[in-house]
């Protein structure tokens, strides 16, 4: 998406993959480091199953909806700003960002968001293989919680806080041949502003991965998050019922 003419990718020293010990692509084009004091710090990974920073027992550390007062909301801003060369849009790509939908649309009221799930057996398969080549000890089962909560958090969030202003991507649509993908992310995109665009999607290979094309699964969209229109719809209904 950085490739975009709208946009300026605001990330890391990484932005290239890079092949981890344990033959698992470590992150690139990330923004952790914009508002790093929200994100979990030290060996976080290897205490306590920390490595499922969406599982309940620690999703409280990470969930924000809203600022704590103005001064932090301008220290958000001043600090994005500061890392801006440009007056494009800026592109901030941050897992962490799933647990904080309500503060950044609240601080950003014209912010967009655009989020990519992987399937859950995608997901869980790939961690569990990354995870004990890392020698960090997850409980059986727990891989599919922090899937589902994190997953869940994030769209209830997205449809609460920026209903008009985000968009969703099957992780394994990006795995069609170039034309199809190209037509797929300028329909997406164009929901959230972004004008056609003929992306290179060279560096998408189902080669890079390291448990091969033959696992990459579709994304079970209803039947996992199929409840949260109806969910929202009714809270709403009572909100405004309410005297």
């Amino acid at each position: 998406m950085a490739q975009h003419h709208q946009l300026e990718g605001i990330f890391g020293k990484s932005n290239t993959p890079k092949l981890k010990i344990d033959n698992h692509i470590l992150a690139y084009c990330t923004s952790h480091h914009v508002w790093d004091f929200f994100n979990p710090l030290g060996n976080w990974g290897q205490k306590d199953e920390g490595a499922l920073w969406g599982h309940p027992k620690h999703i409280s550390r990470y969930y924000r909806d809203k600022p704590i007062d103005k001064q932090e909301s301008l220290l958000l801003a001043n600090l994005l700003r500061s890392y801006m060369k440009t007056e494009k849009t800026p592109l901030v790509n941050s897992h962490f960002n799933m647990l904080k939908i309500g503060l950044i649309a609240k601080v950003f009221p014209n912010a967009k968001f655009v989020l990519i799930i992987r399937d859950y057996q995608d997901y869980i398969r790939s961690c569990s293989q990354k995870w004990t080549k890392q020698d960090i000890d997850i409980e059986f089962p727990k891989i599919g919680l922090h899937w589902l909560t994190l997953n869940s958090c994030c769209i209830y969030d997205l449809k609460k806080y920026a209903p008009e202003n985000f968009t969703i991507l099957d992780y394994s649509t990006l795995f069609h041949d170039h034309k199809t993908v190209n037509n797929m992310l300028n329909e997406k995109l164009e929901t959230i502003g972004l004008g056609e665009f003929d992306y290179d999607l060279g560096i998408v290979n189902a080669k890079h991965r390291y448990l091969g094309e033959e696992h990459i699964t579709y994304l079970q969209y209803e039947d996992f998050f199929g409840c949260i229109d109806p969910l929202l719809s009714f809270e709403r209904i009572l909100t405004d019922d309410s005297p």
